[in-house]
C-alpha cells in the first residue's frame, strides 16, 4: 500500500475481501497476516498516518465501523475490538513491532474474547464488554487492510501485506476439498485468485450468437478457446482425424500464483446449427489433457508431452438432419479427478468416422461445461 510514496492528505487504500467469514460461537476463528510497516525514519512512524490490519468493515477513507484489528495511528500501536463503531483497546501500552521487518499478526475470535498475537507473543486478550454478547456487531466479517494519510504527513509510510489466511479451528465442517478450494475463489469456472486473467474461463460472450466460420482443426483451436462454453464449427475436417472442439491452457507465468487444475466432471451437448446434407455425420469424442502444446499431433519427448486421452462416446446425425436436431447429452463424473498442470492443455476433441464428409456448410454448435477447481 502507498507504493507511490505519497504524502497527500486524505490518500487511502482499503482492501476488503468479497467473502465474509462466519464467527461461530464455540469455534475459534483466526486470521493470520504477514505484514511489514515501512518508513524512511528508522523505527518510527510519521504522525497523521493510520493503518489497520485484521477483519472488519470500512467505507473508503472512513474509520472502520465494525471488526477486530491491529491499529497503527499517530505512532501508537494498539489492538482494537470495534462493536458497531464503539472501540475497545487493550489496557496497557504496547511496544510496536520493528519497522522494515515482516511480522506475523494473528487475531483469534474465541467464546468470550478476542486474542491478538504478534510473532506468537500474546499482545492482548480483550473480553466482550458487559453490554455486548459478541466481539463485533456482525457475525460475518471480511478481511480488512487499510491505510490513510489522515492529514499531510512529513514523510511517506508504506504497508506491505503477504500470506493472508483465515481458518476455523476445532470444527469438522464436513466440507470436501473441492468446496474449500471453491470458497477460496478457485472454482474452475473462473480464473483463480492471483492470476493476471480475470473473469470466466468459459468461451461464452454475452449477447453474441456463435457463428461457424471455421472447421475443426487438429493443430489449433480454430473455433475458440476456453474451459467449456459455446463453440460453433464446420465439419470439413479430414475423415478419421481428430479436431479440437474446445481448448484451454492452464495459466502459467513467473509473475503469478500458478495453480494446478483438477477436473471432476463435464457435460457436453451439440445441436445442428446449419443443416446436415450430402453425408451423415458420426462423431467420436475424447477428452484430451496434459499436452504441452495445443496441437493434437504433439509427441512425447524429454521436453514435450503428448495429450492423454479419455474416450467419451458418439454423436450421430443423418444426412438430412435439420437445424435444431440435438446430439447426445454427455454427463461425465470422474471418481479420480483429471489433473492438469500449469501451461498444459485440456481439450474436447471430435473425429468424424462416417463414410464421407457432409456439405461444406454443415455445422454444429456445442455447449460444454467443466466441473473442477484450481489448487
Amino acid at each position: 500500500m502507498n507504493s507511490g510514496n505519497s504524502t497527500t492528505s486524505g490518500l487511502y487504500t482499503v482492501i476488503n475481501t468479497y467473502r465474509t467469514f462466519n464467527i461461530l460461537n464455540g469455534y475459534p476463528l483466526q486470521i493470520e497476516i504477514s505484514a511489514l510497516y515501512n518508513s524512511p525514519i528508522t523505527n518510527a512512524f510519521m504522525t497523521d498516518v493510520q493503518m489497520q490490519i485484521g477483519m472488519g468493515y470500512s467505507n473508503g477513507g472512513s474509520a472502520p465501523t465494525d471488526g477486530a484489528y491491529f491499529s497503527y495511528s499517530n505512532q501508537t500501536f494498539n489492538c482494537n475490538v470495534n462493536f458497531n463503531g464503539t472501540v475497545t483497546t487493550q489496557t496497557s501500552t504496547l511496544t510496536p513491532p520493528t519497522i522494515g521487518v515482516f511480522h506475523n499478526y494473528m487475531i483469534v475470535f474465541t467464546n468470550g474474547s478476542v486474542e491478538f498475537w504478534v510473532d506468537n507473543i500474546l499482545y492482548a486478550n480483550i473480553p466482550f464488554t458487559s453490554t455486548n454478547g459478541a466481539a463485533t456487531s456482525s457475525n460475518n466479517l471480511p478481511v480488512l487492510c487499510r491505510m490513510i494519510n489522515a492529514s499531510t504527513p512529513t514523510n511517506y509510510t508504506q504497508l506491505v501485506i503477504s500470506n493472508v489466511a483465515v481458518t476455523l479451528g476445532d470444527m469438522n465442517s464436513g466440507k470436501n476439498w473441492q468446496s474449500i478450494m471453491s470458497s477460496c475463489g478457485n472454482c474452475c469456472s473462473q480464473y483463480p485468485n492471483g492470476n493476471t486473467l480475470v473473469g470466466s474461463t468459459a468461451n461464452y460472450t454475452r449477447n453474441t450468437t456463435p457463428v461457424a466460420n471455421a472447421s475443426l482443426s487438429a493443430v489449433s483451436a480454430a473455433i475458440g478457446t476456453g474451459l467449456g462454453g459455446q463453440f460453433a464449427g464446420l465439419l470439413q475436417l479430414t475423415l478419421g482425424t481428430d479436431g479440437i472442439v474446445c481448448s484451454f491452457q492452464v495459466p502459467n507465468s513467473n509473475s503469478i500464483n500458478n495453480r494446478n487444475l483438477y477436473i471432476t466432471g463435464f457435460t457436453l451437448q451439440s445441436v445442428v446449427q446449419t443443416a446436415i446434407a450430402t453425408n451423415p455425420v458420426i462423431l467420436m469424442y475424447t477428452l484430451a489433457f496434459g499436452s504441452t502444446a495445443v496441437s493434437l499431433a504433439t509427441t512425447e519427448s524429454a521436453t514435450t508431452k503428448a495429450p492423454r486421452r479419455i474416450p467419451i462416446g458418439f454423436d450421430s446425425f443423418s444426412s438430412t438432419a435439420a437445424v435444431g436436431t440435438l446430439g447426445t447429452l454427455f454427463n461425465r463424473t470422474f471418481n479420480t479427478p483429471i489433473f492438469v498442470q500449469p501451461s498444459e492443455y485440456i481439450q474436447i476433441t471430435a473425429k468424424n468416422i462416417a463414410s464421407g464428409l457432409p456439405a461444406t456448410t454443415s455445422a454444429l454448435l456445442w455447449v460444454i461445461s467443466f466441473d473442477g477447481y484450481f489448487e
